[in-house]
């Protein structure tokens, strides 16, 4: 029996919102999601193999830090956070596997789902954006690099009247739907609980370009199973009844899945413009028009996804 115990130090880029609009509704929701998170999710227990894996995170940090900038001009750039991770592993066999990556990764994996269950709950509310995580144990550094701009734009502009409704989730809820995440560590899905989960976290990687409609249709694919070549109408069918849409609300419906899918099919099939990696739409008007039309796109499924995801948590599905 072997046990080790360390600190790991994060660093955070920042506890601000990147969104602008609502920002006295959005600030609140947003400080009540970090105190049930220092409440409810301090310390989380991993398990790999033969060890046991504790993270102790005190999160309380950031919601005295979100208090703090209340009603503030936001900071240019953004006021770094440093945290202070603690990990204890309690391992059988010591001689089966070395423990010394352990630290970094696991804290790296709690910031994870820690991510996905505060913008579930409180879109926008967590933004792991350029996150450093160090140990002096570790061989190197690691970083993780999670966005939640989506997610409180989705919240923001659902609040201007745009279809379908986002709302603010129990906290303590998300972290219970999030249980295949901790039940054991999932690194490649072996349910659609946990692609949908994983496309999550996917598109928080990446900004609104075309690859993003993959894991968009990932998401909702593993939501709701489709057949092939009857995604799209089955999609409408499921996504209408569980969000109870209107008649109106499903034409929405069935527009957006259009474009997303019309988007994902196109970039599959070689059929979308390829723009250069460093364009600038002053050289090129035609640039700003296609990032438009992916940002548009993009946006609303996220919306759309987010919606699903949350209406499935407060089921209890």
């Amino acid at each position: 029996m072997s046990e080790i115990r360390t600190t790991v130090e994060v660093l955070l880029r920042s506890v601000e919102r990147e969104v602008e609009g609502h920002d006295s509704f959005m600030r609140q929701a947003h400080q009540s999601a970090w105190r049930d998170l220092s409440r409810l999710a301090s310390t989380r227990v991993y398990s790999h193999r033969s060890a046991k894996i504790a993270v102790n995170l005190d999160w309380s940090v950031a919601a005295r830090r979100l208090v703090e900038i209340s009603g503030k001009t936001r900071n240019f750039p953004p006021k770094q956070l440093k945290l202070n991770a603690k990990v204890s592993i309690l391992d059988e066999t010591p001689d089966s596997i070395s423990l010394m990556h352990y630290p970094p990764f696991f804290v790296s994996y709690h910031l994870c789902n820690v991510f996905l269950a505060m913008n579930i709950s409180a879109p926008g509310s967590a933004d792991f954006g350029g996150v450093c995580i160090s140990s002096d144990d570790a061989p190197m550094d690691m970083e993780i690099d999670l966005a939640a701009y989506d997610y409180d734009y989705a919240w923001t502009s659902s609040r201007d009247g745009k279809w379908p409704d986002i709302r603010q989730v129990p906290l303590e809820a998300c972290f219970d739907w999030l249980a295949p995440l901790e039940k054991r560590v999932v690194q490649v899905a072996d349910s659609d609980i946990e692609r949908l989960l994983l496309s999550l976290l996917r598109i928080a990687q990446l900004d609104s370009s075309p690859d993003s409609v993959i894991w968009i249709c990932s998401g909702l694919e593993a939501l709701f199973p489709t057949s092939v070549g009857k995604a799209q109408p089955q999609l409408i069918a499921a996504i209408g009844n569980l969000l109870k849409a209107s008649a109106d609300q499903e034409k929405t419906l069935r527009n957006c899945l259009r474009e997303i899918y019309r988007l994902r099919n196109a970039f599959a099939h070689g059929n979308l413009p390829v723009i250069h990696p460093y364009s600038n739409e002053r050289i090129d008007g035609r640039v700003d028009n296609e990032y438009g039309r992916y940002v548009a796109v993009h946006l609303d499924g996220v919306r759309l996804l987010l919606a699903c995801v949350q209406q499935m948590v407060l089921k209890h599905v």
